[in-house]
């Protein structure tokens, strides 16, 4: 069932631990963790998983990782799964109960081992392959259909189980696919259609309301899809995706409450479902709990450490917390992980912007709309993502006015939007209501170098200084704005304190230099 939301692959990371003996005559009982190709070489009796006929219905495919642990007699006594889709994974767990294994000692003492079993299910069966002739009955077009949908042919795959349907009207199974194979073509008016009918057929079905309730979100029928969901949770109570998305549902809406408190049960189901732990993140950086959201994050990247999402929102979380080095280290993680990642692109734009550096930032910027994930997704483009997040920040300041870092964040993306006079605007603000925070007048003196007010700007910088004489940024700065000014001397002294106090500050700033040189050279200056 979770075709109606993207979800990373899981990797524990293993280390190996060897417990320390007490006494040198006489070792206590040891636990070694082997790699995977290991495990499988000391298996004397293996089990493959059957393919759960749920699974099979819903095309769920691919690798369920599971975490075993043998006994100093070969025998496994714990099976937990670290990763798969969640309709594989009981069947996955069942077989690797069953495996045996020679069993394992070291220094002659028997021990035991822990490592990981793959199963990997793949969709071969007749129903994953296309007839050979035209079918000629419901379960034929329905199989053809499950075929084309397996290898992204949607339309093809929506004839055919429209086909099935006109044969049959009461198939489950072929309204269940095509909303599916709709869900892919971002037919969504289709596809909830489609969970409508499936209701119709069965109203004591969780998952036709949990579909019901997804599709809602994509609508942004909020109201809707909670109603479903709620009523999906009521028919199945340990149904951790329908939990998931109405708390998904509950977050937008505003109740960060409600949508924090149905994650944490989803994640009391299902303690690896990735997804849940990304979206409660999110939901606690909204409601200003900063060190939740990042241990949220922290987890995803302990279990996923390949997963780009994780370090974006831990990113962001990072930099509302004022860490901007952190924040910048995970942005530039996410992007060497994913070189495509708009919205990490974005985010690292908003901090190359708070920092001054424009070229930079609007580099970012224009990488990030490269990306159809960050301006395409689920139908919003880029500016109207701007738009809400702008509401939110105003939300946020009507809900507490002496809120300073809200009038940062709506001050940086003022910037973003070329509305100069109203970031100025509002890192004043910023300063009124905090007024030794030093990277708020240095954010103000790059606003204001940007509309050419250099006096202002030097004043501001000087002022940051004044607070924290330690930072370099604020030194580079207001050299630069005294090189526009023309006052090579001073400017020059600011630089070389910037480089005593981080030398790695000099390609960027000989490139700064350069370019205000060359600006200044030009005619009509």
């Amino acid at each position: 069932m979770k075709s109606f939301a993207g979800f990373a692959t899981c990797i524990l990371a293993l280390t190996i631990s060897i417990a320390q003996a007490q006494q040198p005559q006489k070792s206590k009982p040891r636990r070694i963790t082997v790699s995977g190709g290991v495990l499988q070489g000391k298996a004397i009796k293996k089990v493959s998983p059957p393919y759960p006929p749920i699974a099979r219905a819903a095309r769920a495919a691919g690798k369920v990782e599971v975490q075993v642990t043998i006994s100093e007699q070969g025998e496994v006594i714990e099976a937990l799964v670290v990763s798969g889709h969640p309709l594989l994974r009981e069947a996955a767990v069942e077989a690797a109960k069953q495996w045996v294994f020679m069993p394992t000692e070291l220094n002659d003492a028997p021990v035991k081992v822990q490592g990981i079993l793959s199963f990997n299910f793949t969709l071969v069966e007749d129903d994953s392959k296309k007839p050979d002739i035209a079918p000629r009955d419901p379960e034929g077009h329905l199989a053809r259909g499950k075929a084309r949908l397996a290898e992204d042919d949607a339309q093809g795959a929506i004839a055919d189980f429209t086909k099935a349907i006109e044969l049959d009207q009461r198939s489950f199974d072929a309204y269940f696919q095509r909303l599916i194979a709709r869900v892919r073509i971002n037919d969504t008016d289709g596809s909830l259609a489609d969970a409508n009918k499936l209701i119709e057929i069965n109203p004591l079905s969780s998952d036709a309301y949990f579909a019901r309730g997804s599709i809602r979100i994509l609508k942004l029928d909020l109201d809707g899809s909670i109603a479903d969901l709620s009523k999906a949770i009521e028919l199945n109570p340990q149904s951790s995706l329908a939990l998931h998305h109405r708390g998904i549902a509950r977050k937008a809406k505003g109740d960060l409450d409600g949508g924090i408190a149905d994650l944490s049960k989803a994640i009391d189901i299902d303690p690896y479902d990735l997804e849940a732990y990304k979206v409660r993140g999110a939901a606690r950086r909204k409601k200003g709990d900063l060190p939740g959201a990042i241990a949220d994050f922290d987890k995803v990247i302990e279990l996923f450490p390949d997963g780009p999402e994780a370090y974006n929102g831990r990113g962001q979380a990072r930099r509302d917390k004022g860490d901007k080095a952190g924040a910048l280290a995970d942005f530039n993680k996410a992007i060497s992980l994913d070189p495509n990642f708009g919205a990490a692109y974005f985010n690292r734009g908003l901090i190359h912007g708070e920092n001054g550096a424009r070229d930079k930032a609007n580099a970012d910027f224009v990488k990030a709309r490269e990306d159809t994930r960050f301006t395409q997704q689920m139908g919003i483009q880029a500016d109207l993502s701007l738009k809400l997040e702008e509401e939110e920040v105003n939300q946020a300041i009507a809900a507490n006015p002496r809120d300073a870092q809200a009038y940062r964040r709506r001050s940086s993306l003022r910037m973003i939007k070329g509305d100069l006079d109203g970031a100025i605007d509002d890192e004043t603000k910023a300063i009124e209501l905090e007024p030794r925070d030093a990277k708020s007048y240095d954010n103000r003196g790059v606003l204001l170098m940007s509309i050419d007010e250099l006096d202002a700007a030097i004043a501001d910088f000087s002022k940051a200084i004044e607070l924290d004489s330690k930072s370099p940024l604020f030194h580079a700065n207001r050299g630069m704005a005294l090189l526009l000014k023309g006052k090579e001397a001073e400017a020059q002294r600011d630089f070389d304190l910037c480089l005593k106090l981080n030398p790695s500050f000099k390609p960027g700033l000989d490139r700064q230099i350069k370019a205000i040189k060359e600006q200044r050279a030009k005619p009509n200056r």
